[in-house]
């Protein structure tokens, strides 16, 4: 259990984290811009050959084998529900990894999802996996399997240590460039639309450039499965800026698991 000089130790890299790798405050206009952009790049980016040069199918295969092992027995079998920070904190604590949720709602704050540090000068070097719980609970389930990721791909396929590593909320499209990132989204991807799902979804339209995203009507049964399963509803209730930027993570999960079925059958 974490001393108060841990947890003040902890506040503390948080802050640290806000003021040195959260990108400086920008107008409202500013940040419309940027999410419009990243979701009109992530409707048409490639994203089958960044899969295949990031993992083969005996990689991903193990990467899978270790998840299901060791935190989500029902990967790709079911949909991962959501949880309170306390059951995240308290499961994974099992692991080894010290939890710290955080509630980040300055304009700097709201910028970042979360982050992950292999070691820490405290807790006994355990790692450190934060998440900022302003975000809609769909954002914070997605950031905490995205951190949990970067923990199991520091395990299968790192060894040495790594610089923390940080989730924004725009830029996925950098991640089909970066291994260390597109890793940990294959599993949010993989636990949003497990196998059966999948197949339904992507074998319909797998006549469609860019499908699902460019049926109609997929789009629609998805965004109402997104509402159903997780709460995310796109409507007045949450604010244009919102819309766009959980949007583009919409879009990057359904896409990245549509290549995912293309490329691999998983």
């Amino acid at each position: 259990m974490a001393t108060r000089n841990d947890i003040s130790v902890i506040d503390g890299l948080v802050s640290e984290v806000l003021a040195a790798k959260v990108p400086s405050r920008i107008s409202q206009a500013g940040q419309l811009q940027r999410a419009t952009e990243d979701v009109r790049a992530l409707a048409t980016v490639d994203y089958g050959g960044p899969l295949r040069k990031c993992l083969g199918r005996d990689q991903l295969n193990e990467l899978v084998s270790e998840a299901k092992k060791s935190v989500w027995p029902h990967l790709n079998r079911e949909s991962l529900r959501l949880a309170s920070p306390k059951e995240f904190a308290k499961t994974w604590s099992n692991l080894g990894i010290d939890v710290r949720p955080a509630k980040m709602t300055s304009a700097n704050g709201m910028a970042l999802l979360g982050f992950y540090v292999k070691k820490t000068k405290v807790l006994s070097g355990r790692p450190l996996i934060c998440v900022n719980t302003a975000h809609h609970p769909a954002a914070v389930g997605a950031a905490f399997v995205h951190e949990m990721g970067h923990h199991l791909t520091s395990n299968l396929f790192g060894g040495r240590d790594e610089p923390a590593s940080f989730l924004l909320y725009t830029g996925y499209a950098q991640h089909l460039s970066e291994p260390t990132e597109l890793i940990p989204d294959i599993l949010v991807s993989l636990g949003i639309y497990p196998q059966p799902m999948a197949r339904r979804i992507f074998d319909e339209n797998s006549d469609r450039k860019g499908a699902p995203i460019a049926d109609g009507r997929q789009r629609d049964r998805l965004l109402k499965y997104f509402s159903t399963q997780y709460a995310l509803t796109f409507d007045r209730k949450l604010p244009y800026d919102k819309q766009l930027q959980y949007m583009a993570g919409v879009l990057h999960y359904t896409r990245l698991r549509a290549a995912l079925h293309q490329e691999f059958d998983i």
